[in-house]
């Protein structure tokens, strides 16, 4: 009995030997573990008994069931931005970080538990000719800059920025994008029990020429942001580019709180990687604000630690059309229409409609995996660039933080508590100042009209149970 598990040992190592690609090796040395925990390599004591019998039998059965996936050949079925329920897995990363193709350890007795896509989409990530593919983020937890043999600090400006009039369309053209943006709207709303909402994002390379107004607009995002920037140099043309998407909601709907990331990168191997920018381009003035708070994405799947407490700050902005925001790609963010204090007020927008947004995030040296190019038919079916999208300016407005006293602001707080997925349940409580926002503090309407925008400054002190702050996020309640 000793000899035969140890002849089925020696066979599953030269089987895994000979495997070309790093990624199915592994997926081969997990079986490998996976025989040895069944047969065992020392000899038994006594005879198994009919219950262990069955259990090894169930056990060999998968045993051949992945081994024959080793033969299937690769496909992949793309997974949206935001299509994972929160079982698919937990974030997870380090600050600093390397990841070879097919080296991230598991557990080989959740091989039955894995599905059929996330083995085809291990099969695509190996390269035909074996090679190991090597990511690295800095220490900030982004993606360097430059190039593959002379990388960089990613020198972007990841401030809160706010352009007023970033963009001065005719009213024609401006329909016009709103058209298009509602042909190439996916989203959809989130299920209960899933982490994410379903949709798809499109990817325009840094190298690729726009076919449509709105890959043009996606295009002048990215080259407003990496201004000064020489591909070649300051960045890889081939994986640099904007990843976009288009939001119509009603007035009334949420964007929930989460973070931009690459969902697909993180369900296959929990590294969780944002884009160096996010932003916002708005086509209507209608709906809640965004809101962008100073909270980092946890880079480990046990970090829950790292975002509970207070919050310093939020930036705040109200849609208008033609405005352009951009802000960090990992902070937190969501537009809740719970905040919009505006709409029951003298200053409420009186037009109606849909809140019509173009979302673009600026990478470098990295595509998301879920991203893809715009489908020809779909692109042949919108607007040409012949479209005007004229920049009235490309110079930010100015931000003046404003540090709160929420003792004299008690009084005229709207309390929101949003909950969120991070990896666990959280529940954010945001105090807003009404007064302050809606320019009765600083006894004039000018600074609520639509389009405003604020950055403000929570109090955080410390306490015998550490720091305390009128904004921050706790643990949900079962």
């Amino acid at each position: 009995a000793c000899s035969s598990r140890l002849r089925i040992h020696l066979r599953l190592v030269s089987l895994a030997i000979i495997v070309r690609s790093t990624t199915t090796f592994w997926r081969a040395t997990r079986l490998l573990l996976l025989v040895q925990a069944v047969v065992g390599l020392n000899p038994p004591q006594q005879a198994p008994s009919i219950r262990q019998q069955q259990a090894q039998f169930g056990s060999a059965k998968r045993v051949l069931s992945l081994f024959a996936k080793l033969k299937e050949p690769p496909s992949r079925d793309m997974m949206g931005k935001r299509d994972r329920t929160e079982e698919d897995g937990a974030p997870g990363g380090d600050a600093t970080r390397r990841r070879k193709a097919g080296e991230l350890e598991d557990d080989p007795d959740s091989d039955d538990r894995e599905t059929d896509e996330e083995e085809e989409e291990e099969e695509e990530e190996s390269s035909d000719d074996g090679d190991e593919e090597e990511f690295t983020l800095d220490e900030f937890g982004r993606i360097p800059g430059g190039m593959p043999n002379s990388s960089c600090y990613p020198d972007l400006n990841y401030d809160y920025r706010c352009f007023p009039s970033f963009l001065e369309p005719s009213a024609a053209d401006l329909e016009q994008l709103i058209t298009d943006c509602r042909l190439t709207f996916t989203a959809r709303t989130t299920r209960k029990g899933q982490k994410y909402s379903a949709g798809e994002t499109y990817w325009l390379a840094a190298n690729t020429e726009p076919r449509c107004a709105l890959e043009k607009l996606a295009k002048d995002v990215f080259d407003l942001h990496t201004k000064g920037k020489v591909a070649g140099e300051d960045f890889n043309a081939l994986t640099s580019g904007a990843e976009w998407w288009t939001l119509v909601l009603d007035a009334d709907d949420d964007v929930g709180l989460h973070w931009d990331r690459d969902y697909d990168m993180e369900a296959s191997t929990d590294i969780l990687v944002h884009p160096h920018l996010s932003t916002v381009t708005y086509l209507t003035n209608v709906g809640g604000p965004t809101v962008v708070l100073g909270c980092v994405s946890p880079m480990e799947s046990d970090a829950l630690g790292a975002i509970v407490g207070p919050i310093n700050e939020a930036f705040i902005s109200r849609p208008a059309a033609g405005k352009h925001i951009s802000f960090d790609g990992r902070l937190l963010h969501g537009a809740p229409a719970d905040a919009d204090i505006w709409k029951n007020s003298a200053l409420a927008d009186v037009r109606k409609g849909s809140r019509v947004t173009f979302l673009v995030n600026v990478w470098l040296n990295h595509a998301p995996s879920s991203a893809e190019p715009l489908p020809a038919d779909k692109a042949a079916q919108l607007a040409t660039t012949s479209v005007c999208l004229r920049q009235s300016t490309s110079e930010p407005a100015e931000l003046e933080a404003t540090s709160l006293d929420m003792a004299a602001q008690s009084d005229s707080n709207k309390i929101l508590d949003m909950r969120f997925i991070a990896p666990t349940p959280v529940v954010l409580r945001f105090p807003l100042p009404v007064n302050h926002l809606q320019g009765v503090a600083a006894g004039s309407e000018s600074a609520a009209v639509e389009g405003g925008s604020w950055l403000l400054k929570y109090p955080v002190t410390d306490s015998p149970d550490g720091p305390q702050g009128p904004c921050c996020i706790s643990a949900a309640s079962t």
